[in-house]
């Protein structure tokens, strides 16, 4: 599985080598574009069965894989939103995040393929390692 990824230099001598043309939106779509199809296909019941195991602080509800939790402040939480939403931008795969004062929802799901798929289950791996790395 092969994502594309690019830095903000990499970024910079690609648009302006104009080897790619086009309007803004057109080149973010282009930059953003992921070559792992089988990462964005939606997981069977037997799948979402055997990996549920080893999420053991998140469950399936509504087609989406969802954790709470509570952290010692709000500000520790909103640290916390801070590191995720950065992980996030970087995989261009976004969580729902409830924010309740010092307790923290997060709901994923592939929303354009409406369901959960393996980006889900990696972005939840990843918020696990935040909450073990802040907590």
């Amino acid at each position: 599985m092969t994502r594309i990824r690019w830095t903000v230099e990499g970024l910079r001598a690609l648009l302006s080598a104009r080897r790619f043309t086009g309007l803004p939106w057109q080149r973010a779509a282009y930059v953003t574009w992921w070559d792992d199809q089988d990462m964005a296909e939606l997981l069977s019941d037997d799948q979402l069965n055997d990996v549920l195991p080893k999420l053991p602080d998140w469950g399936a509800q509504d087609a989406a894989l969802v954790r709470t939790v509570e952290l010692a402040s709000f500000s520790h939480a909103i640290m916390v939103v801070n590191r995720i939403a950065e992980i996030a931008e970087n995989d261009n795969h976004h969580p729902d995040i409830d924010i309740r004062y010092k307790t923290l929802t997060f709901r994923l799901s592939t929303h354009y393929k409406g369901g959960i798929t393996a980006l889900d289950v990696s972005l939840a791996e990843e918020i696990d390692g935040v909450l073990d790395a802040m907590s």
